[in-house]
């Protein structure tokens, strides 16, 4: 399996009114021609939800990937959105995948569904392009660091059992320079306060947005763009 961490996709504009409008895939840090060159084939394009019983969510964020792919130039034979209207068949809807994308969102929740569906398996024996995004790409190793990003999320348990598919911990949205959750919160530091704590004893590897790890199916990894490690609580830049 091949895989991409990252921190986000840009797939999308805000138009005059601020509704999300989809545009050609962006190419910050060579991103597509990644994508582009990792794919084995043109088959099927797989986009997995997040919230899986979101569905109106889900269908308006699925249509905005598939035609922000279109817009550049990334056709398929069939797109396929992976969520709990068809969870029972999820193995079948995946077969002869060429690229999955795993959406972000919460981990907890992801992580539940994934389990659901039997995820590990599926994408254990693919040949297919994994691309996680944020949380998507956090569920991929094999452990999770799930640090909060609201009040909300404070009761929630601070490590994870992910897919185990990736020997990473991965962060992102990590502005390594600064020292900073780009999407920040207003009640506490979420860098500072959990992500830097959360770090003693193991290794974190913080990519921020628009950047990416890639990671090649012999466990190669190259990064790109604002990448760094996080251990002990101390910051080591990659790029």
């Amino acid at each position: 399996m091949t895989a991409i961490l990252a921190s986000l996709l840009r797939y999308y504009e805000s138009n005059d009114d601020g509704a999300p409008v989809p545009c050609a895939l962006h190419n910050t840090n060579g991103i597509a021609d990644n994508i582009r060159s990792a794919m084995p084939h043109r088959r099927k394009f797989v986009y997995v939800a997040n919230d899986p019983q979101a569905f109106d969510e889900n269908d308006f964020k699925a249509d905005l990937i598939r035609r922000g792919f279109e817009l550049a130039d990334f056709c398929f034979d069939r797109f396929i959105l992976l969520d709990g209207r068809n969870a029972d068949n999820a193995r079948s809807a995946c077969q002869d995948a060429s690229l999955y994308v795993l959406r972000g969102g919460k981990c907890t929740r992801q992580l539940a569904f994934f389990n659901e569906i039997g995820m590990r398996d599926i994408l254990s024996d693919t040949d297919a392009l994994v691309v996680g995004v944020s949380a998507g790409a956090m569920n991929l190793c094999k452990t999770v660091a799930n640090f909060p990003e609201e009040l909300a999320d404070l009761s929630e348990p601070r490590r994870l059992d992910g897919l185990g598919l990736i020997n990473k911990i991965f962060i992102p949205h990590f502005d390594c320079d600064a020292c900073a959750y780009q999407f920040p919160c207003d009640d506490f530091d979420i860098a500072r306060d959990y992500i830097l704590p959360m770090s003693q004893g193991r290794e974190f590897l913080g990519i921020a947005n628009d950047g990416y790890a890639l990671i090649d199916d012999n466990g190669k990894m190259r990064v790109f763009g604002n990448a760094c490690t996080i251990k002990d609580g101390k910051i080591t830049k990659l790029r």
